[in-house]
């Protein structure tokens, strides 16, 4: 270890590094969205009911602080039973209206094609709340993928307006 016996490089340091801190009473921003007015979102769980795919809504409020997309993604996720609990989605970015969903490489669980497509048709209609997303697309680790075993999801899937 090199100690300096030079005062005037010391003092210099000293002040350039008392310089960069910032004081207890400077401002910090913080985005908060109180509970009040933070928006609801209805998720939308795919079901069979004989040959028709019908859905489930559930009307869900994110905490504070989490991305509402993400959120309500893995709300519906978690309402699926053959989903394992490890794959859900990591983030959504939307851009030009099509929604990126990142999901870890637990989401290749083997499904039934009846079990992909209750699925996909869940994300669809979930996503489908959203006014700025008109599609989307499923992703592992960022990486566009061709499919989860049946349905092509090399492009962008349209989401579903439920009524």
């Amino acid at each position: 270890m090199y100690v300096s016996s030079n005062k005037a490089a010391l003092e210099k340091a000293t002040s350039k590094s008392e310089s960069s801190k910032k004081s207890i009473s400077d401002p910090i921003d913080v985005n908060v969205v109180p509970d009040s007015e933070r928006q609801a979102i209805t998720v939308y769980e795919a079901f069979l009911d004989g040959d028709t795919t019908k859905f489930r809504s559930t009307v869900v409020t994110p905490p504070a602080g989490v991305d509402a997309k993400v959120f309500a993604v893995n709300e519906v996720l978690g309402k699926l039973k053959f989903v394992p609990a490890s794959a859900r989605a990591k983030s959504v970015t939307v851009s030009k209206g099509i929604a990126h969903v990142d999901f870890p490489e637990s989401i290749m669980a083997g499904y039934a094609s009846m079990e992909e497509g209750l699925l996909v048709n869940s994300i669809a209609a979930t996503l489908g709340s959203f006014g700025d997303i008109q599609g989307f697309q499923v992703m592992i680790n960022g990486e566009t993928i061709e499919t989860l075993g049946h349905l092509d999801l090399s492009s962008p899937q349209k989401v579903q307006k439920p009524e």
